[in-house]
């Protein structure tokens, strides 16, 4: 059963999707009881999917381990499953992402890197800006060579809002 938790946080509403019976994506965090498929920040509630207070099974673990992060324990992500789908390269990717320590951004570049594929700089950024579970996969944490933020789904200012709170977190 595909359900939706609702989290009020100081970035908005985060909304997320999760499936009782997928499992973790491999190399990513072992979900045995479900994976968060979506999450959204400060967006409409989708009114097709059957609200979930967090208050019982996976739905309690996804919400334990997001207010943890928002209170200054950034390897609580690590301990949500999560399941999207994507090629193995993007696969690499998301992986990748969630091995970026909170307060360390990277480059698209060294991200590549981190993926095997130095040389794919360009397909690491798509990976970034198709990424379904933001936040668990931080695609937030990677930035311009340059140094600059660079895109993010939610603007800017909400990346920048985000790597300011994690920088604290150190």
């Amino acid at each position: 059963m595909v359900l939706q938790l609702v989290i009020p946080s100081n970035f908005g509403v985060i909304s997320c999707r999760f499936d009782e019976a997928a499992e973790g994506v491999d190399g990513y965090a072992q979900a045995t009881n479900g994976a968060v498929t979506s999450l959204k920040i400060g967006e409409p509630i989708a009114q097709e999917f059957k609200m979930h207070s967090g208050t019982c099974g996976f739905g309690s673990d996804v919400r334990t381990h997001l207010l943890a992060w928002m209170n200054g324990e950034p390897e609580a992500l690590l301990r949500i499953g999560v399941a999207q789908p994507g090629t193995p390269f993007k696969q690499s990717v998301w992986r990748a992402m969630r091995q970026i320590p909170a307060g360390a951004p990277v480059s698209y570049a060294q991200l590549a890197v981190m993926a095997g594929n130095a040389g794919a700089v360009r397909a690491a950024a798509s990976a970034c800006a198709t990424n379904q579970v933001p936040l668990i996969v931080p695609c937030h944490r990677v930035i311009k060579s340059d140094g600059s933020i660079g895109n993010y789904y939610w603007g800017s200012e909400m990346k920048q809002q985000l790597l300011h709170l994690e920088a604290g977190f150190n």
